[in-house]
């Protein structure tokens, strides 16, 4: 029982740290602008990805408690400096690492798949995240979104011409 609470630990840290990253790496006017067009995985998240604070807080709170428990379970089944090892070894890659890297490349379909998960936790933590999230933005002000320049707009228009994907056209570019 206590390995399948072991390995049910280490899924759920992968989950919120993937999250994490994968959530608060979507630009909220690229949302915006994939929901106006129809892409269902951006409507779905959108809402969530507005809070954008407390969002952080409530995955940063569940990974570290999650982090924590996991920490303890080891320390009750091996020794001292082996439990302190593994839970940091087990942590980094299956907790960190590798979710990440996962969800910094597909966390839109990711979020868009937990959206119902993170909208259930966002609500029973949020008697405790809302108070730190807005303590946060009221400290650092709110969280600032992407916007571009004409000349970034050109340099991406640029790197879209020469991937050749046919989007863009010429004359499309030059208007």
């Amino acid at each position: 029982m206590e390995t399948i609470l072991i390995l049910l630990l280490i899924l759920l840290s992968a989950l919120f740290s993937g999250l994490t990253i994968g959530m608060m790496s979507l630009d909220l006017n690229s949302l915006r602008i994939k929901s106006k067009q129809g892409d269902e995985r951006a409507t779905k998240i959108i809402s969530i990805r507005e809070r954008g604070t407390q969002l952080l807080v409530t995955l940063l709170l569940a990974n570290t408690f999650v982090n924590a428990v996991l920490a303890i379970l080891l320390s009750d089944k091996f020794s001292g400096v082996v439990a302190g090892v593994l839970s940091t070894a087990i942590i980094f890659v299956f907790g960190e690492l590798l979710p990440q890297a996962v969800l910094t490349r597909h966390g839109l379909a990711f979020g868009a798949r937990t959206a119902t998960f993170m909208k259930v936790l966002l609500f029973v933590r949020h008697p405790l995240t809302k108070p730190i999230a807005m303590f946060i933005d009221k400290v650092l002000g709110r969280e600032v979104y992407r916007t571009y320049s004409k000349k970034e707009i050109l340099e991406i228009l640029d790197d879209e011409a020469s991937i050749d994907s046919g989007d863009v056209d010429t004359d499309e570019k030059r208007i």
